[in-house]
């Protein structure tokens, strides 16, 4: 008895894991410094939220996203100033 997935089943899996990895990246290359992260990715678009203290770390989290080389656009809606 072999286990089958179907089509959209592994296209779910492969999402799930580009945000998980979208999210890592994020998460090392910003040492953590940003609060209440959250990835949600649509359309070859990461959108990122959260709070952070400055803005040297919102520019990391973009980064994070473009160094990763995973071919998506950026919207980096992380809040600044934010302690």
């Amino acid at each position: 008895m072999g286990l089958r997935l179907d089509r959209s089943e592994t296209e779910v899996v492969a999402q799930d894991r580009l945000l998980e990895a979208v999210f890592e990246s994020v998460l090392h290359r910003t040492n953590g410094q940003i609060r209440d992260l959250a990835v949600s990715i649509s359309n070859g678009v990461v959108k990122l939220t959260g709070k952070t203290s400055r803005y040297y770390y919102k520019q990391l989290a973009t980064s994070g996203v473009q160094d990763g080389d995973f071919g998506l656009d950026v919207e980096n809606e992380i809040s600044v100033g934010v302690r």
